[in-house]
């Protein structure tokens, strides 16, 4: 029902233009200032988002609908999928909940350039951007996005700061060394269609603002999410309800999952975590 009425908001916003706030810069950036044959850079499409309101994660909770950024690159070029930041929590009226980000958004990928290219020649890099943003109404927008970069052998950094900054967002997996936390995951089919789950988390150092993120997809739905902290230790117990909407016998299915938490130099991190779970129906 919420994201009907998104979607109707998003109609009566494109009815009338002249109307509606430019609340979301779209911008093109690469991390070289020109293109060596058979090697590899880093595009992205920034946004910069107007104070107050915010954009989606892949995920965009119980409203909204998530950022999508599609690349058209030459022939021989391939782009990989954009990595997502660490998003933030917005709580709305009635409890709804959703995942994005507030003032920035730089989604980039790697992309892999093919080895002949001739000197000298400006390569055509356009990507196709489509977002909503929220305040207190919510606006859909959509940009086609280009740059041009010449083919060199010897190519420059650019943007360094920027990519730097939004690399240091990124999750990390599972098994990275640098995950804080030691992992537990137990599952039960508790009825038709339905799984318990629960993580338990044993941190190696003192974290806060510890957070579960689903990314459930159109197959699953994820309630009751509940995180317990137990005071004075760095033990943590999250527990969550997970139903299948579709779909027929035993299977197993993955469920994609963030842990997110805060470092105590206030440094907002996450750990990518995959439950998979045996949903009979």
């Amino acid at each position: 029902l919420l994201t009907l009425i998104l979607l109707v908001m998003a109609v009566v916003a494109q009815a009338a233009p002249r109307n509606v706030p430019k609340t979301v810069k779209a911008k093109l950036v690469a991390d070289v200032t020109s293109i060596a044959p058979g090697s590899t850079f880093n595009l992205g499409v920034l946004l910069n988002v107007s104070p107050g309101w915010h954009v989606y994660w892949k995920n965009a909770g119980d409203s909204g609908l998530p950022t999508s950024v599609e690349y058209m690159l030459p022939e021989g070029f391939h782009a990989s999928a954009p990595g997502w930041p660490v998003p933030v929590v917005f709580v709305g009226v009635g409890d709804v909940v959703d995942y994005g980000y507030e003032d920035s958004l730089l989604l980039y990928s790697n992309v892999t350039v093919p080895e002949e290219l001739p000197e000298g020649e400006k390569v055509p890099l356009k990507a196709v951007v489509s977002w909503v943003s929220c305040k207190d109404i919510c606006i859909p927008g959509r940009a086609e996005l280009e740059i041009r970069l010449p083919v060199s052998e010897e190519p420059e950094a650019a943007n360094s700061a920027l990519f730097s900054e939004w690399e240091k967002r990124l999750p990390i997996g599972e098994f990275d060394q640098r995950n804080p936390f030691d992992i537990e995951v137990n599952t039960e089919s508790t009825a038709k269609n339905l799984t318990s789950v629960k993580i338990l988390l044993d941190a190696r150092r003192e974290l806060t603002d510890i957070a579960l993120y689903p990314n459930p997809g159109d197959s699953l739905i994820v309630e009751d999410i509940t995180v317990t902290p137990r005071p004075g230790e760095n033990h943590t117990e999250i527990s969550f309800l997970v139903k299948r909407l579709r779909g027929s016998g035993s299977t197993q299915i993955n469920l994609d999952t963030l842990i997110a938490f805060t470092e105590k130099d206030g440094t907002r991190s996450g750990v990518e975590l995959p439950v998979t779970l045996d949903i009979s129906e």
